[in-house]
């Protein structure tokens, strides 16, 4: 196990090697000193776990990663001030970003501090964010860093918000566990935290049927009031005679264990269940939010491209982002529509709006969350720019969302990459959501 030196040290060595590859030199006039940049890492790294619960912090500290000097002022938007703040607040660095090329320092700090491994929460919304660095100036001597960043939620991108956090360490079974049950629970402690079900789906088989009987035998005997189960009761004998020696588990520790379990089956159920509800919807191509077959709105590509979206996304809430973006764009091909279709950004987002106009009362509102977010800083959210000028009832500006979501928006992509964006984006709001609203209308 890594300890929480080798951990500091670690950071303080990736973030040297990084900003020795982008040639930052910290101890030039005006800038932070190697010894500040090395305490800072790590009050990085403590702000980030708390996006695990705050989706706030989650979402700035992707926008400040896609931030560009060259779009905007950044040093007055919230995602840069939020770094900031979180550093005045530790005392590491007293004066961050009061400078332009601070900005460097910055995405340097938050690229090291990033738990790769562990994207839990509100943190593994990450994918949903992928679109935008399509469109994002490019640096040459940052490009590989941002690159691997992008590409380190491995080996799933799905988005699980409310994933189980740790399952009990193997040490916390009974010693009478056979073999090849504790090959199976370490497969359930090694991969649940990637929230990728095919990983450890046999597993869960495997330790489960092997304990169904002792799970039905423990619930009959009710220990509550017991500081250990009784072994030499009728149901202690008879898991004793299983080989499982469940007696000598402490009861807190099975109680976890259990609680845990329960919490992975609910979410394998929760993705079983969505990926038949989503491959129904792709075969029979009906929306529901207007009560008529998809195959009767393509004379309006606008409008069906924002509604298998929005439909699309409703059912993926506990699927891979990826193949599920695939099987919307796909869909939409499979409804003749050219899918490589290419124009701006901007124009692509005008389309929306219109669309947004015409559907009027039948579009949901954003949720209270990503609508302030959104409110604060648009930066990277072009979708969502667009649904909430559209939820004000405000005229579409360009200017002002060339500004808001600073972003090329001159550039262009195709109409599968746009409905991929649309997806993507819809699909942060449904998990953003703090009631369930999934399958309403729209």
């Amino acid at each position: 196990m890594t300890s929480s030196a080798d951990g500091q040290d670690r950071l303080t060595k990736n973030l040297q090697r990084l900003w020795n590859e982008w040639g930052l030199d910290p101890e030039e006039a005006g800038g932070p000193t190697t010894d500040v940049l090395d305490h800072a890492v790590h009050d990085v790294a403590a702000w980030l776990r708390d996006g695990e619960d705050d989706p706030i912090i989650a979402v700035r500290g992707i926008q400040m990663l896609l931030a560009d000097l060259s779009r905007t002022d950044m040093r007055k938007r919230p995602c840069w001030r939020s770094v900031c703040e979180a550093l005045k607040g530790k005392g590491s660095w007293k004066n961050p970003g009061n400078k332009d090329d601070h900005l460097l320092y910055l995405q340097a700090l938050v690229l090291t501090a990033w738990p790769h491994e562990k994207e839990q929460g509100f943190l593994s919304v990450k994918p949903l964010f992928d679109l935008a660095w399509n469109i994002r100036r490019d640096d040459p001597r940052t490009r590989k860093a941002f690159v691997n960043w992008r590409d380190s939620s491995i080996p799933s991108k799905s988005v699980v918000v409310n994933a189980p956090s740790n399952l009990p360490t193997l040490a916390e079974y009974p010693p009478s566990l056979n073999l090849n049950l504790k090959t199976s629970l370490k497969q359930i402690e090694e991969n649940q935290g990637h929230g990728h079900v095919a990983q450890i789906g046999s597993s869960l088989v495997k330790v489960l049927n092997a304990h169904n009987d002792a799970l039905l035998a423990l619930t009959s005997a009710n220990p509550a009031n017991a500081k250990e189960p009784a072994a030499q009761s009728q149901h202690g004998t008879d898991l004793v005679g299983s080989g499982i020696m469940l007696a000598f588990l402490r009861k807190e520790a099975w109680d976890r264990w259990v609680q845990e379990i329960n919490a992975v089956l609910d979410t394998l159920q929760e993705s079983t269940e969505s990926k038949l509800n989503l491959l129904w919807w792709g075969q029979s191509r009906y929306c529901r939010a207007l009560r008529k077959p998809y195959l009767r709105m393509k004379s309006d590509p606008a409008a069906l491209l924002w509604w298998t979206a929005r439909e699309a996304a409703e059912f993926s809430l506990s699927v891979d982002v990826e193949p599920a973006a695939a099987y919307l764009v796909e869909t939409l091909h499979n409804l003749d529509q050219n899918i490589d279709e290419k124009k701006p950004v901007i124009e692509w987002m005008k389309e929306f709006d219109a669309t947004l106009k015409q559907a009027g009362d039948k579009v949901l509102s954003l949720s209270g969350r990503l609508d302030k977010i959104a409110k604060e800083d648009a930066l990277g959210l072009p979708v969502t720019w667009v649904r909430r000028r559209r939820m004000l009832k405000d005229d579409f500006d360009v200017e002002a969302a060339k500004n808001d979501v600073a972003l090329n928006l001159d550039e262009e992509i195709d109409r599968g990459d746009w409905a991929s964006w649309v997806f993507r984006e819809t699909l942060l709001d449904l998990h953003l959501r703090e009631e369930k609203q999934v399958g309403d209308k729209s």
